[in-house]
Protein backbone atom coordinates (compact mmCIF):
# COMPACT_ATOMS: atom_id res chain seq x y z
CA UNK A 1 0.00 0.00 0.00
CA UNK A 2 3.09 2.20 0.07
CA UNK A 3 2.01 4.21 3.14
CA UNK A 4 -0.93 5.85 1.33
CA UNK A 5 -4.38 6.23 2.80
CA UNK A 6 -6.84 3.87 1.15
CA UNK A 7 -9.12 5.56 -1.39
CA UNK A 8 -12.13 4.10 0.41
CA UNK A 9 -11.25 6.01 3.59
CA UNK A 10 -10.89 9.31 1.71
CA UNK A 11 -14.24 8.68 -0.02
CA UNK A 12 -15.94 7.96 3.32
CA UNK A 13 -14.46 11.10 4.88
CA UNK A 14 -15.63 13.20 1.94
CA UNK A 15 -19.15 11.72 2.05
CA UNK A 16 -19.29 12.37 5.79
CA UNK A 17 -18.19 16.00 5.30
CA UNK A 18 -20.89 16.65 2.69
CA UNK A 19 -23.63 14.98 4.75
CA UNK A 20 -22.59 16.97 7.85
CA UNK A 21 -22.61 20.24 5.88
CA UNK A 22 -26.14 19.72 4.59
CA UNK A 23 -27.34 18.52 7.97
CA UNK A 24 -25.92 21.65 9.63
CA UNK A 25 -27.95 23.71 7.14
CA UNK A 26 -31.17 21.81 7.80
CA UNK A 27 -31.26 19.83 4.58
CA UNK A 28 -31.03 16.07 4.21
CA UNK A 29 -28.83 14.60 1.50
CA UNK A 30 -27.87 11.15 0.39
CA UNK A 31 -25.34 9.69 -2.03
CA UNK A 32 -27.04 8.61 -5.22
CA UNK A 33 -24.01 7.81 -7.37
CA UNK A 34 -20.24 7.74 -7.24
CA UNK A 35 -17.47 7.50 -9.77
CA UNK A 36 -15.57 9.69 -12.20
CA UNK A 37 -18.24 9.37 -14.91
CA UNK A 38 -21.12 11.13 -13.22
CA UNK A 39 -23.82 12.27 -15.64
CA UNK A 40 -23.56 15.98 -16.46
CA UNK A 41 -26.56 18.15 -15.66
CA UNK A 42 -28.64 19.56 -18.48
CA UNK A 43 -29.12 22.92 -16.74
CA UNK A 44 -26.80 25.75 -15.69
CA UNK A 45 -24.86 25.02 -12.53
CA UNK A 46 -22.67 27.08 -10.26
CA UNK A 47 -19.54 25.60 -8.80
CA UNK A 48 -16.45 26.43 -6.82
CA UNK A 49 -13.09 24.77 -6.53
CA UNK A 50 -10.52 25.22 -3.81
CA UNK A 51 -7.02 23.77 -3.67
CA UNK A 52 -4.99 22.71 -0.67
CA UNK A 53 -1.39 21.73 -0.01
CA UNK A 54 0.73 20.62 2.92
CA UNK A 55 3.35 18.07 3.96
CA UNK A 56 2.33 14.76 2.40
CA UNK A 57 -0.92 16.11 0.96
CA UNK A 58 -2.11 18.10 -2.02
CA UNK A 59 -5.36 18.32 -3.88
CA UNK A 60 -8.49 20.19 -4.71
CA UNK A 61 -12.19 19.98 -3.99
CA UNK A 62 -14.95 21.09 -6.36
CA UNK A 63 -18.58 21.66 -5.37
CA UNK A 64 -21.15 21.91 -8.20
CA UNK A 65 -24.89 22.50 -7.71
CA UNK A 66 -27.87 24.18 -9.38
CA UNK A 67 -28.36 27.85 -8.60
CA UNK A 68 -31.73 27.09 -7.00
CA UNK A 69 -30.16 24.80 -4.40
CA UNK A 70 -27.39 27.26 -3.58
CA UNK A 71 -30.12 29.87 -3.14
CA UNK A 72 -32.03 27.55 -0.76
CA UNK A 73 -28.89 27.19 1.36
CA UNK A 74 -28.08 30.92 1.33
CA UNK A 75 -27.92 31.97 5.01
CA UNK A 76 -28.97 35.58 4.37
CA UNK A 77 -31.83 37.15 2.41
CA UNK A 78 -31.17 37.50 -1.32
CA UNK A 79 -30.27 40.98 -2.47
CA UNK A 80 -31.89 41.79 -5.82
CA UNK A 81 -29.02 44.09 -6.80
CA UNK A 82 -26.25 41.67 -5.80
CA UNK A 83 -27.77 38.19 -6.15
CA UNK A 84 -25.09 37.00 -8.62
CA UNK A 85 -22.28 38.03 -6.28
CA UNK A 86 -24.11 36.51 -3.30
CA UNK A 87 -24.54 33.18 -5.08
CA UNK A 88 -20.87 33.07 -6.17
CA UNK A 89 -19.69 34.02 -2.68
CA UNK A 90 -21.90 31.38 -1.06
CA UNK A 91 -20.83 28.69 -3.53
CA UNK A 92 -17.20 29.54 -2.75
CA UNK A 93 -17.94 29.42 0.98
CA UNK A 94 -19.58 25.99 0.63
CA UNK A 95 -16.43 24.63 -1.04
CA UNK A 96 -14.34 26.31 1.65
CA UNK A 97 -16.46 24.79 4.45
CA UNK A 98 -16.24 21.33 2.90
CA UNK A 99 -12.44 21.57 2.72
CA UNK A 100 -12.43 22.84 6.32
CA UNK A 101 -14.40 19.79 7.42
CA UNK A 102 -12.01 17.54 5.48
CA UNK A 103 -9.03 19.26 7.11
CA UNK A 104 -10.59 18.89 10.55
CA UNK A 105 -11.12 15.16 10.09
CA UNK A 106 -7.69 14.53 8.58
CA UNK A 107 -5.94 16.52 11.31
CA UNK A 108 -6.70 13.59 13.63
CA UNK A 109 -4.23 11.69 11.43
CA UNK A 110 -1.64 14.46 11.83
CA UNK A 111 -2.37 15.73 8.32
CA UNK A 112 -2.29 19.49 8.09
CA UNK A 113 -2.57 21.63 5.00
CA UNK A 114 -3.07 25.19 3.83
CA UNK A 115 -6.21 26.00 1.92
CA UNK A 116 -6.19 28.31 -1.10
CA UNK A 117 -8.86 30.76 -2.17
CA UNK A 118 -11.92 29.31 -3.86
CA UNK A 119 -12.59 30.07 -7.51
CA UNK A 120 -16.14 30.06 -8.90
CA UNK A 121 -17.35 28.91 -12.29
CA UNK A 122 -20.66 28.41 -14.02
CA UNK A 123 -21.67 26.27 -16.93
CA UNK A 124 -23.86 23.56 -18.37
CA UNK A 125 -22.87 19.89 -18.45
CA UNK A 126 -19.76 20.48 -16.30
CA UNK A 127 -17.42 17.47 -16.29
CA UNK A 128 -14.26 16.83 -14.30
CA UNK A 129 -11.35 14.77 -15.50
CA UNK A 130 -8.72 13.69 -13.02
CA UNK A 131 -5.07 13.74 -14.01
CA UNK A 132 -3.49 10.38 -14.81
CA UNK A 133 -2.37 8.58 -11.63
CA UNK A 134 -4.29 11.08 -9.50
CA UNK A 135 -6.33 9.78 -6.61
CA UNK A 136 -9.76 11.23 -7.15
CA UNK A 137 -13.33 10.55 -6.21
CA UNK A 138 -16.58 12.02 -7.44
CA UNK A 139 -19.83 11.76 -5.52
CA UNK A 140 -23.33 12.77 -6.52
CA UNK A 141 -25.81 13.59 -3.76
CA UNK A 142 -29.53 14.25 -3.79
CA UNK A 143 -30.36 17.31 -1.68
CA UNK A 144 -33.81 18.82 -1.77
CA UNK A 145 -34.83 17.88 -5.32
CA UNK A 146 -31.43 18.63 -6.83
CA UNK A 147 -28.28 16.74 -7.70
CA UNK A 148 -25.07 18.00 -6.11
CA UNK A 149 -21.68 16.90 -7.38
CA UNK A 150 -18.59 16.93 -5.18
CA UNK A 151 -15.22 16.05 -6.67
CA UNK A 152 -12.03 15.53 -4.70
CA UNK A 153 -8.57 14.96 -6.02
CA UNK A 154 -6.30 14.17 -3.09
CA UNK A 155 -2.83 12.69 -2.92
CA UNK A 156 -2.23 11.85 0.70
CA UNK A 157 0.63 9.91 2.24
CA UNK A 158 0.63 8.91 5.91
CA UNK A 159 2.72 6.71 8.12
CA UNK A 160 2.05 2.97 7.98
CA UNK A 161 0.23 2.94 11.32
CA UNK A 162 -2.25 5.53 10.02
CA UNK A 163 -2.78 3.86 6.66
CA UNK A 164 -3.32 0.47 8.27
CA UNK A 165 -6.21 1.73 10.42
CA UNK A 166 -8.80 3.57 8.30
CA UNK A 167 -11.06 4.60 11.19
CA UNK A 168 -14.66 5.63 10.86
CA UNK A 169 -14.57 9.19 9.45
CA UNK A 170 -17.21 10.30 11.96
CA UNK A 171 -14.88 9.43 14.83
CA UNK A 172 -11.90 11.51 13.71
CA UNK A 173 -13.14 15.03 14.37
CA UNK A 174 -10.88 16.98 16.69
CA UNK A 175 -12.69 20.31 17.10
CA UNK A 176 -16.49 20.26 17.21
CA UNK A 177 -18.08 22.48 14.61
CA UNK A 178 -18.64 26.04 15.72
CA UNK A 179 -16.17 25.93 18.61
CA UNK A 180 -13.21 27.50 16.84
CA UNK A 181 -13.04 30.88 15.11
CA UNK A 182 -10.31 32.14 12.81
CA UNK A 183 -9.88 35.78 11.91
Amino acid sequence: MNGEVPALFVRRVLASCVEEFFDAHGMACEIIQEGAELPPADHVELGSIVGFRGNGVRGGLAFVAPLELIGELLPVPKSIEHVDAQMRDWSAEIANQLVGRLKNKLSARSVNFHVGSPVCFTGKAIRFVFLPDAEGTSLCFRASSSSVHVHLECSLALGEEDAADPADPNDVRIVPEGEMLFF
